[in-house]
This record gives C-alpha cells, sequence and structure tokens, in this order.
C-alpha cells in the first residue's frame, strides 16, 4: 500500500525498535511527526523538530546523518504544521472484512484471474473506507489504485497490459463501473456491508493479501511461519501433520533434523 494502513501501529513499531529506512527515511519521519502531534497537539514547530531530531539520532546513531536530514526534516514538519488543523489522526485499521455476498460473487465470476483481480480491487477499496470512515462502493476521490498496484496486490503473473485488459473484461461483466485512465475504475458493484462476514483480514502486506482469497478457494489455514516469519498457506490435510513453518524453513529443518539424527555438526 502506498498509504499506511495501521500508522499508529507503525510508529510505535519504530520507536519501540529504533530503527528507520536510511535510504528513504521520509515515510518513516513523516509518521513520527504524526504520532509525536497526536500525542501532544500544542507542540511547536521548533519542539517538534527536536522530538524528531532525538529520535533520529537515536535510531541511527550517527549526528552525521542526522545533519543531512536537517532540511528534509524542516521541510517535513513544515508541511505537516501547514495542515496540523485539519489532521484527524493516525489511522488505526486492524483489520477488513470481506462477506459472504462479496466472496460469492467473485468466486460466480468462474475465471482464476478474474477473481483474483476482483478480489484485490475489493480489498484495497475496502481498506481505504476504513482509513476514511466510509462505507460505500466508491473509492475515495482521487485516490482510486492503478493498474500496476492492482497486479501486485493479486499475485498474478500478469503483465499490466495483461491485468488492464482483465479489469476491463471485469467492467464488460458489470462489475466495475466508471473506468477512468490510467486508474482501474471509480466503483465496484459487488460491494456489500450488509450480509455476514466470512473473512477477516489483518495483514495488509501487498504480496500476502491474496493468500486470503487462496484460503477460502484452496482451503487450509494461513500461518506465520515461526522461523522467518512469512504468512504462509498451509494446505496439510488428511494424515500430514500441519505444518509451522514456510516450506523453505521446513526443508531447512528437515536437513538440520537429519544432519543432528545422523551426528553431524551444523
Amino acid at each position: 500500500m502506498k498509504r499506511i494502513v495501521n500508522e499508529r501501529r507503525y510508529a510505535e513499531e519504530l520507536l519501540d525498535s529504533k530503527q528507520i529506512n536510511v535510504k528513504r527515511p521520509n515515510k518513516d519521519i513523516n509518521t513520527i511527526i504524526k504520532y509525536y502531534y497526536e500525542e501532544n497537539p500544542k507542540i511547536t514547530k521548533q519542539e517538534l523538530i527536536g522530538k524528531v531530531n532525538e529520535f533520529l539520532l537515536e535510531a541511527t546513531q550517527d549526528e552525521l546523518a542526522v545533519k543531512r536530514w536537517q532540511v528534509t526534516v524542516k521541510d517535513l514538519v513544515s508541511n505537516f504544521m501547514g495542515y496540523a488543523p485539519k489532521f484527524k489522526g493516525l489511522s488505526c485499521v486492524e483489520y477488513v472484512t470481506i462477506t459472504e455476498h462479496e466472496l460469492d460473487m467473485i468466486m460466480d465470476l468462474d475465471d482464476y484471474e478474474l477473481e483474483y483481480i476482483a478480489f484485490a480491487m475489493l480489498v484495497y477499496l475496502k481498506i481505504k473506507n476504513a482509513i476514511s470512515g466510509r462505507l460505500d462502493n466508491i473509492y475515495v476521490p482521487n485516490d482510486e489504485p492503478d493498474v500496476r498496484l492492482i497486479k501486485k496486490i493479486s499475485g498474478l503473473r500478469l503483465t499490466v497490459k495483461q491485468t488492464a485488459l482483465k479489469i476491463k473484461e471485469l467492467q464488460d461483466r458489470g462489475y466495475t463501473l466508471n473506468g477512468i485512465g490510467r486508474t482501474v475504475c471509480s466503483k465496484l458493484a459487488y460491494v456489500d456491508y450488509d450480509s455476514e462476514d466470512r473473512l477477516v483480514i489483518e495483514d495488509f502486506t501487498i504480496g500476502n493479501i491474496n493468500l486470503y482469497y487462496r484460503s477460502i478457494v484452496e482451503g487450509g489455514r494461513l500461518i506465520y511461519c515461526q522461523e522467518c516469519g512469512k504468512l504462509v498457506l498451509d494446505t496439510t490435510t488428511g494424515a500430514g501433520r500441519p505444518s509451522n513453518y514456510c516450506k523453505k524453513c521446513a526443508k531447512d529443518k528437515k536437513l538440520e533434523s537429519t544432519r543432528i539424527s545422523k551426528g553431524y555438526k551444523k
């Protein structure tokens, strides 16, 4: 997602870990600015700059790097203070839900690629609506997803052009309305907030969202690998023992177990 879905959690993780993306710090700095302002709306511009610099020094332990970022920090704080009176607080979306009717509509497409694209578009809409507090089927104006983003969320191995053609097919079938320019559409026709929730999405990582639909189509359970933390779909059934690891870590664990059983050293 271009925008952080849960800014409060993200800011708290930054502050706890004392880490920052040193190559592209702007997103992290912006989030920290919002956090400090929300904690103290009466904070002055200079005080806010000082708080951000304190965090950056703790995170990097590099005074020279903090000095290099001074122009950036001052600009970001100035920009924020310009719209601070309209600031509604850090976004704090914990999850979004997909309803029974919405999933039925998507599965009725009976086309693997169309289904994943329709699911990606729906989840993006639900996330944006949760952030803005809306309950409708229209994308937030000027914040419609572009084709590249939907392609990434869907997890499909399609080109951008192929994805655009699939989205056009969804429009032809009445699932999307008002296609505009490079954006995929401005309205979805299969949104339903009233029917029973069937799927809860809590991980908004772009590469993970499609796994939630896979869990519906293929069955199985979503787990976080106990070794590397990656979200994976475990489809072990029957006599097979449920796994707590992704395929790579499970393989590594098996090799390690074999070495130990044969008396080999690591």
